[in-house]
């Protein structure tokens, strides 16, 4: 399933990437950069919270409410992950 991943803090793609580098074993794909939002693939919700042992929001994704609706339907996304950061620095 397809999930879009972004962080509390506000980082960039390249900086989520090099803090949570095992994003790269889910083959992460950078699809917006002004949302700084990652799209990944996983077989299950669980494999990507054993991976990266940090708190998530996890949240299912809304094609409406919501200004990058328009990218879920396009890529159907499954969830809406935020990675809760704010202790990171």
């Amino acid at each position: 399933m397809k999930c879009l991943i972004s962080t509390a803090h506000g980082h960039s793609p390249e900086e989520v990437l090099r803090i949570y580098y095992k994003l790269k074993n889910f083959n992460p794909i950078v699809v917006s950069e002004s949302w700084r939002l990652i799209m990944i693939e996983v077989e299950n919700l669980q494999q990507l919270i054993d991976n990266l042992k940090f708190p998530l929001i996890i949240d299912r994704a809304r094609k409406k409410d919501i200004s990058y609706g328009w990218l879920i339907k396009k890529h159907n996304i499954k969830y809406d992950i935020t990675i809760y950061d704010d202790y990171i620095e």
